[in-house]
């Protein structure tokens, strides 16, 4: 059971891939689909993690309404979830508090 991609340790098995991961994206107005994938394909692959591990994304709610976050995410089957600034500051300061 894991969310990386390394190699099994036989040569037959079964990889169980929990949906554990949740990303978080910005983006700049007017980023189309394809490049959002792009660097999402490619920050997943740098660091070893499934794809079928994601389980949402995040982002703040300004982008609610971002035609290119909004079709990428629906292709992948992956909710979207917007946060005010206020809820995205909390997140920071209790991640700096430990």
């Amino acid at each position: 059971v894991t969310a990386k991609t390394d190699p099994l340790p036989f040569e037959t098995g079964l990889r169980l891939t929990p949906r554990a991961l949740r990303l978080g994206i910005g983006c700049r107005r007017g980023t189309a689909e394809e490049t959002i994938a792009a660097a999402v394909d490619a920050a997943l692959t740098e660091h070893g993690f499934s794809p079928k591990a994601v389980a949402g994304v995040g982002t703040i709610d300004l982008k609610k309404d971002e035609a290119g976050l909004l079709a990428f995410c629906a292709r992948r089957g992956w909710k979207l979830n917007c946060y005010s600034p206020e809820e995205l500051l909390r997140v920071l300061i209790q991640a700096h508090s430990k």
